[in-house]
């Protein structure tokens, strides 16, 4: 299959031919962006720099993926990283074949339909910290959502190994170096990162961790503002903690069915990329800790998805079991809420457009 001349990626929902003229409409104020070698769209510049970067090295499309998320997880931590999940389509440009990986959270082998809403069999309260006087499900939201309850097994990284094995060209551990370095040396703080540290801290100063990373001292513990340089005495313990001598383990996958039915839930901490390499291959990638900075848990560096929450803490209602109900299904993409959009467009003359969307940002 020939290479294509230009490489055009656009966050929309038509062809690109089609799309052109209209661009001025669309997107006011801007311009597409053409590459004839190879591109990364994520939502910070520091990781599509990490990205083009692996490329440049001749990286597939795939290893650009693990670099950017490795650095998304860092610059980024309100919506993705190494404590949560993704989903990924890729797309070969050699043989035309379009792969989806699934690396949602899952549900703890231990929890049940009741997981959510009690602390036990026997003690019927919602787990902590969520007040004593809390009665309905709604009401318990946040409190569940920093309980530890709200945490699903994380899957992005396992995700990103599997479709390397099948897709990688360059070393796993090369695919880190930008990660480390900005571990090392530190990275200014973003806008969007400023604006969840200010919007979560009452959240986050339950989490000891995570106080000490995102706030100044007490009595204050004033957030850390746009453009404030997270240094080596910030970071250091962060890259001490990648390690290329040992890993995690590998999680099991649980069985289960899944009847008609849905609840809904909300979500807000999720980013996307989108990355071509220089063989025309792509991979359209969306990541995600469910809501902004995920549980408010952080351990070891990054912090724990609240997933579960994006599930019904009720396992019925009036209609009958609910679909998405703890305990009753494998997979988050099985039956809840919050999905991104991803879409690959091929005809016979190869890759026409790419384009994806995070459910929320």
């Amino acid at each position: 299959m020939p290479l294509p001349d230009r490489i055009v990626l656009l966050h929309a929902p038509r062809p690109a031919h089609r799309l052109w003229p209209l661009w001025p409409t669309l997107m006011p104020g801007t311009k597409p962006v053409v590459s004839k070698g190879y591109m990364v769209v994520t939502a910070n510049p520091l990781a599509s720099q990490a990205g083009c970067e692996v490329l440049k090295k001749g990286g597939s499309a795939v290893d650009a993926a693990v670099a950017v998320q490795a650095v998304l997880g860092l610059v980024e931590p309100q919506s993705s990283g190494l404590g949560g999940g993704a989903f990924m389509l890729h797309y070969n440009a050699k043989t035309g074949v379009v792969q989806a990986c699934d690396g949602r959270e899952q549900a703890p082998a231990a929890a049940t339909q009741d997981y959510l809403r009690y602390i036990s069999a026997t003690n019927t309260a919602y787990p902590l910290p969520t007040a004593a006087s809390v009665v309905t499900d709604g009401a318990a939201f946040n409190g569940v959502r920093a309980s530890g309850r709200s945490v699903g097994t994380p899957g992005a990284v396992r995700m990103l190994e599997l479709a390397y094995q099948d897709n990688g060209k360059l070393p796993w551990s090369a695919l880190f170096a930008s990660g480390i370095k900005l571990a090392t040396d530190g990275f200014k703080i973003s806008g969007r990162m400023a604006d969840a540290i200010v919007l979560n801290k009452a959240s986050l100063l339950v989490d000891a961790d995570a106080t000490a990373y995102f706030y100044g001292p007490a009595p204050d513990y004033a957030p850390k503002p746009l453009g404030t340089l997270l240094a080596k005495d910030d970071l250091r313990g962060r890259a001490n903690l990648i390690r290329f001598d040992k890993r995690m383990g590998t999680a099991g996958v649980l069985p289960g069915f899944v009847p008609p039915g849905v609840s809904d839930a909300e979500g807000r901490g999720t980013s996307h990329m989108t990355i071509v390499d220089a063989a025309g291959t792509v991979v359209v990638m969306t990541t995600t800790v469910e809501s902004s900075m995920g549980s408010f848990r952080m351990t070891k560096g990054f912090l724990l998805n609240n997933q579960l929450t994006d599930f019904s803490s009720a396992p019925s209602d009036a209609a009958g079991p609910i679909a998405n109900r703890v305990g009753q299904q494998a997979a988050h993409g099985c039956g809840a809420a919050a999905q991104g959009t991803e879409v690959l467009e091929v005809r016979q003359e190869g890759l026409l457009v790419v384009f994806g969307c995070a459910a929320h940002r």
